[in-house]
């Protein structure tokens, strides 16, 4: 799979990880970032088509709040990432945006494969 990605994590470790997952897949990391701001500022500059997001940001900006940004610039394919099976956040993403897939940690590596060949074949926001 073909795809400008960028990675939106703030633990390094896990960043690392999926990164590594990325490339092995043959998709273009143009960017990793550790906050939402961050980014916003990859994604005006780099215009990834994938974007592979943390639910919970440190900062002032949930990864949530980041995808919302990025779908307003536009249709991309995301998938989200997180630790918490329930939450506030984790039901926000299921309301806010429906058939996103969402990929639980540690991630096994066919099962975020098979996020992102979802997500690439159905953008958000398209």
């Amino acid at each position: 799979m073909k795809a400008r990605a960028l990675v939106i994590e703030d633990e390094a470790v896990n960043a690392l990880a999926v990164e590594h997952a990325l490339s092995s897949f043959g998709c273009d990391v143009v960017g990793v970032a550790s906050s939402g701001e961050e980014a916003l500022d990859f994604a005006e500059r780099e215009r990834p088509e994938l974007v592979v997001c943390d639910i919970t940001l440190r900062g002032r900006m949930s990864g949530v709040e980041c995808a919302c940004h990025l779908l307003e610039r536009g249709a991309l394919a995301l998938v989200f990432l997180t630790a918490h099976t329930s939450g506030h956040q984790t039901a926000e993403v299921a309301r806010l945006h429906p058939g996103v897939p969402v990929v639980m940690k540690p991630f096994s590596i066919p099962g975020l494969q098979a996020a992102i060949e979802n997500a690439l074949s159905h953008p958000a926001g398209a």
